[in-house]
């Protein structure tokens, strides 16, 4: 999640409009916490 927001953030400090960095944050921070998750439920298996 951490990487995500750092990530959304240059993303916003970059081209300038900071809600959609923010938003660009969120959203990765979603993807990457569910791909996480999914891959720690199959290596627990």
């Amino acid at each position: 999640m951490i990487i995500a927001t750092v990530a959304g953030v240059a993303f916003g400090v970059k081209t300038g409009n900071y809600l959609t960095g923010i938003f660009v944050g969120v959203v990765l921070g979603v993807v990457l916490s569910f791909i996480g998750s999914k891959l720690r439920a199959r290596s627990k298996r």
